[in-house]
């Protein structure tokens, strides 16, 4: 017997089965009054012997309803949230195996569930804080005189109504209470809904964000990575909708990672950046305060696009530089994963000696007291954090050489075109290779500047040359080919422009920023962007890695396969060596989550492949 052969027998049984995205098996059964969940499989042995192996969970409609409502978004999968658990495995372990050990196994099953009660393990949870329990229980009084957890203002959003947590357990507590759940518990959908998550995050891939399952979006801005999570649920006439947003860097992931994890530098992209300290609203983890909640009446594609702009807005507005300082001070850290974020920050500002203080005080067994909440690992941590430190060190005097031959005056300049281009709303950074860039954001459309002095002597002479990209091509391509810049031109403009070292012209600057924005709107990005994938498979390195990428924003699914099957079969296409399987296969699962992701208005054109026809 093979786990589909189980899966046959529970169907016959009235179980419900159901496969997660990882592969494992689940089985639904509906009592009266609670919902058992099955996770099992079989391990086959020959000759009809094998194993069932069986763990058990159980919910009620109403504490899965509860769970939804109160966190503020719809659970990706029906009956997510299990109340009681069993420590026992109802597994069967047999020489013949046969339908009748499954039978067996299920009985054993619902007997366990059916002797639970529900009620006291409400009143476990609610003498441990569970705003669900104590709704279903209706305890509102002690929902009234709950104290939440008040999140950031966040002042992107500060035009929505919100609605808290606690304010949403109240409602539904009432409406529990009064019976006035029986039409959604019964699992009808409201009559009013819109939208689903599905349809949204398809929204979101239209504006430049990555996906590879609903609700989970990712963005590459060339100076931070943008991790977004978002669900919705119906309250009264409008719509909750619950944003977790956070945001880093390569340089902060990179260290966090090698003090923590291993010591070794990761490759670093969007959807792998270590745990943020810089997270709007505030809470570090999913469903404990964390993220914010928006009340919206209507849920549709410009209230999505909207969503998303003032993600982005949100982002761009913290100050990576700031948070890395004020990780790096000495004071008390209470959870465990401040700590590699204060020695990654140390590492970052060059604070060795800092460091070797800490690696002394742990080696005489006198632990900092500000570091105190993370014990049996700090040694290796402070250890990792000291050998990242001196490397980095490296790095930062290559920055001072750089910054050296510049003249005060030009760097006096420098500072100024700086601040002009943030009022202006362009976001300064440096590049990996420390060069001195903006960039600005005009709907889907990236819009860099690359600013540096050109000449010395008198008067000296600053350069200011444009590009333009899209948010989707830098993310698809940083995805694909993690250790290439965040930043990444689909089209550069043709003129170059100048400003006098001496003293900065503001006027001149203003109207630089105006020529480009005005060349920027005038290219037509998406047929730049078929135009790359109709590029033939034997093109040079650059453009080859062009054509991936278009091909994942234009959705041709059916090209990839015809590549990754190439591929298998060792025929590489004329492909450069620098393309490889792997790639391949990431370009493929992305262009598979973004059929519907690209502009409505793309020219439909017949894309062709050098040698081969697919």
């Amino acid at each position: 017997m093979q786990t589909k052969d189980a899966t046959e027998i529970l169907k016959r049984l009235g179980w419900e089965p159901h496969r997660d995205k990882m592969g494992d098996m689940f089985a639904y059964y509906h009592l009266p009054d609670r919902i058992v969940r099955i996770h099992y499989g079989v391990i086959d042995y020959g000759r009809d012997s094998g194993r069932l192996w069986v763990s058990v969970s159980l919910t009620t409609a109403a504490y899965c309803f509860g769970c939804e409502y109160i966190n503020g978004k719809e659970s990706q999968h029906q009956y997510e949230d299990m109340l009681i658990f069993s420590e026992e495995n109802f597994g069967v372990t047999a020489l013949e195996f046969f339908e009748n050990h499954v039978k067996v196994a299920l009985n054993k099953v619902l007997a366990w569930a059916q002797a639970q009660d529900i009620e006291q393990k409400l009143r476990e949870e609610s003498a441990n804080h569970s705003l669900v329990a104590k709704a279903l229980l209706g305890d509102i009084e002690a929902l009234r005189n709950y104290k939440s957890t008040s999140q950031l203002y966040t002042p992107e959003f500060s035009d929505y109504e919100k609605m808290t947590q606690v304010e949403r357990a109240i409602f539904f507590a009432e409406a529990y209470k009064n019976n006035e759940l029986d039409d959604l518990l019964a699992r009808k959908k409201p009559k009013q809904r819109s939208i689903s998550l599905t349809t949204a995050t398809r929204i979101l891939k239209t504006q430049g964000w990555l996906a590879t399952e609903p609700g989970k979006m990712w963005l590459v801005l060339p100076d931070r990575f943008i991790q977004f999570d978002f669900g919705f649920i119906r309250l009264h006439d409008d719509y909750n909708v619950h944003l977790e947003a956070e945001i880093s860097n390569e340089e902060i992931s990179v260290a966090c990672h090698y003090i923590h994890d291993s010591g070794k530098c990761r490759k670093i992209s969007a959807t792998n950046i270590y745990q943020s300290f810089n997270t709007i609203g505030r809470g570090l983890f999913s469903g404990v305060d964390k993220g914010i909640d928006i009340c919206v009446e209507t849920l549709n594609e410009q209230e999505f696009i909207k969503i998303s702009e003032r993600i982005i807005q949100w982002a761009r507005a913290q100050d990576l530089e700031a948070s890395i300082e004020s990780k790096a001070r000495v004071q008390k850290y209470s959870y465990t994963q401040d700590i590699p974020w204060h020695l990654a920050c140390l590492a970052l500002t060059g604070k060795i000696d800092v460091l070797k203080s800490y690696q002394n005080s742990i080696a005489v067994g006198k632990i900092p007291e500000h570091l105190q909440s993370l014990d049996e690992e700090l040694e290796t941590h402070v250890n990792r954090a000291l050998e990242f430190a001196e490397k980095h060190l490296k790095t930062l005097k290559k920055r001072e050489t750089t910054e050296a031959h510049i003249s005060p005056q030009t760097l006096v300049v420098f500072n100024k075109i700086a601040e002009h281009l943030k009022a202006m709303g362009w976001t300064v950074y440096r590049d990996k290779n420390y060069n001195r860039n903006a960039y600005f954001i005009s709907k889907d459309r990236l819009i860099n500047i690359v600013y540096k002095l050109e000449t010395e002597g008198e008067p000296s002479t600053i350069t200011l040359k444009a590009s333009l990209s899209t948010l989707g091509f830098s993310t698809a391509h940083k995805e694909i080919f993690y250790n290439m810049p965040q930043y990444i031109a689909l089209k550069e403009a043709e003129e170059v422009y100048t400003l006098s070292g001496a003293d900065l012209d503001e006027g001149k600057l203003q109207q630089i920023c105006m020529n480009i924005l005005e060349w920027a709107d005038q290219q037509n990005v998406n047929q730049i962007i078929y135009d790359y994938a109709a590029l033939p498979t034997d093109s040079e390195f650059c453009l080859a890695e062009f054509h991936l990428i278009a091909l994942i924003l234009t959705g041709n699914v059916k090209k990839l396969k015809f590549y990754k099957e190439s591929f298998q079969r060792k025929n590489y296409l004329g492909f450069v060596d620098t393309i490889t399987r792997y790639d391949i296969d990431k370009a493929l699962t992305l262009a598979q989550g973004y059929q519907t992701g690209f502009s409505k208005n793309a020219p439909d054109f017949k894309l062709g492949c050098a040698n081969s026809t697919p």
